[in-house]
């Protein structure tokens, strides 16, 4: 996803505990469904499962004091978001969620306005030549790029 911030959102076949959302740096609560309301984020920055919810982060970046809109039947939103489906392999997929966890659980803590720059080093993982980017819209449209790469080799290999 891009515009203003920048997370991955992804969901793997048979894995119970999805769906996940990489949200680095982000100021998404999810949690404030819990504890009468106030459960904190955390340090944290993946999500899953009923925390991960696409409408509700997508609503929030739009608004984020707005109430819950469906939005997700085009790839362009007015406001803020802007979305892009990488083509990925389930092995891919897997990488994904193993890096994001390992990302989650490291030692290296986000700086402020780094969203891009962590969200690009997990899509290192599947495209290891990949930039490091640190605006939104840069990786944004960095990763619509490796989208047209992708779906063309798939084409050819057909």
């Amino acid at each position: 996803m891009g515009g203003d911030h920048s997370a991955v959102y992804f969901n793997i076949k048979n894995d119970s505990l999805g769906p996940y959302l990489f949200d680095p740096n982000g100021s998404y609560n999810p949690y404030k469904k819990l504890e009468n309301g106030h459960g904190q984020r955390g340090s944290g920055f993946l999500f899953s499962g009923e925390f991960a919810n696409l409408n509700d982060f997508i609503a929030y970046q739009e608004n984020p004091e707005g109430e819950s809109k469906d939005k997700l039947e085009s790839e362009w939103f007015p406001y803020k978001v802007k979305m892009v489906s990488l083509p990925v392999t389930d092995e891919e997929i897997v990488v994904l969620k193993n890096a994001a966890i390992a990302l989650d659980d490291g030692d290296e803590e986000p700086g402020a306005f780094s969203c891009a720059e962590w969200s690009s080093k997990l899509l290192q993982h599947i495209e290891p030549d990949m930039d490091t980017y640190t605006l939104p819209n840069s990786l944004w449209a960095a990763v619509v790029e490796i989208r047209k790469r992708r779906l063309e080799e798939k084409d050819t290999a057909r």
